[in-house]
């Protein structure tokens, strides 16, 4: 597995939940994080290397990243959410 992105501000607390899932899991040797900034030009690999995208978002307007791993046939699993209150 591989997952890549940059943390957005204030989540670090799920992304040290995240990490510590990790290393209780048996599988952790098998995957590869990139938790950063992906520029422009690095982006076609990892989506031409993904099975899927999945975008846990909490609240979420329009998302370029969606309507990217379209373009590449991806499919997406993404939470249900509306508009924020």
């Amino acid at each position: 597995m591989i997952v890549v992105g940059q943390v957005k501000a204030g989540c670090e607390a799920h992304l040290r939940r995240f990490r510590i899932r990790l290393q209780i899991d048996a599988s952790r040797q098998r995957i590869i994080q990139k938790l950063e900034f992906v520029p422009d030009e690095d982006t076609e690999l990892y989506f031409k290397a993904a099975d899927v995208v999945a975008l846990p978002y909490k609240q979420i307007f329009q998302s370029g990243v969606l309507f990217l791993g379209y373009s590449f046939g991806l499919p997406v699993i993404a939470t249900d959410v509306g508009w924020p209150e």
